[in-house]
């Protein structure tokens, strides 16, 4: 019931932030500190209940590419135990505003996929969104228009929010939590909220790496909020 509620707390958040994107007034009110409600938010929501699974990443890295096409079919396995977030790490304290490892461009893309999240937060197509923005890496953030109608999702609203002040907010905050939580390396995976695993070429301190061994690593950690676990869990 908790987790209910707060999860349709959210949802109110992202309506009016969204609302309030197209006035600027309302959106220049507290702007980075409804962003903050918002992570706060999502942790709680999950909170005893889904397993969160949380990338950080950049939207231009290949390893952040490789990782999120391993994780892909463990995520749609496992969605009705998991939820999923992505982080991206960049620096906020650049002169001239945010700054990505991979130049601006990487700016744009990070803020695309972050608004397609923000507007689309309760089903794949955000995540759709990501990957098929992965299958040519070098035209992010250019092939955002073309993914989006691809796959039925709003690109104004989407190019709207990325091009605007909210979308640099929803970076900031993204490049502030990766920065809280001490990771530079993408592609890193949390699960649970604990470090579990990091690849910049080579594995780093991994628990698994291999789809069974991190399908039997999420189920087993879900076992004790989730008596009925999904078809893919290992029986044993």
């Amino acid at each position: 019931q908790r987790h209910k509620i707060l999860t349709m707390k959210l949802h109110h958040i992202f309506t009016f932030i969204f609302i309030c994107s197209l006035v600027p007034l309302c959106l220049s009110l507290s702007q980075d500190e409804m962003i903050k409600s918002i992570i706060k938010l999502k942790s709680e929501s999950f909170a005893g209940s889904k397993i969160p699974l949380d990338f950080f990443v950049m939207s231009q890295c290949p390893e952040a590419k490789w990782c999120e096409g391993l994780y892909d079919p463990i995520i749609r396995k496992l969605s009705n135990i998991t939820t999923m977030n992505l982080h991206y790490i960049g620096n906020n304290s650049y002169p001239s505003g945010s700054l990505c490892f991979h130049g601006n461009n990487e700016c744009d893309g990070n803020r695309q996929q972050l608004c397609a999240k923000l507007l689309n937060p309760t089903n794949f197509k955000w995540w759709d969104f990501v990957l098929c923005q992965n299958e040519d890496q070098s035209k992010i953030p250019s092939n955002g228009q073309s993914c989006a109608e691809k796959l039925g999702l709003n690109w104004k609203s989407i190019n709207r929010c990325a091009s605007g002040p909210l979308g640099n907010s929803l970076l900031k905050q993204s490049f502030a939590y990766c920065q809280e939580k001490k990771v530079r390396t993408s592609c890193t995976m949390w699960i649970g909220n604990q470090f579990f695993c990091s690849k910049d070429k080579t594995w780093s301190k991994c628990k698994a790496h291999e789809e069974p061994e991190i399908i039997k690593y999420i189920c087993d950690s879900a076992k004790k909020n989730f008596p009925q676990l999904p078809s893919a869990c290992p029986t044993n």
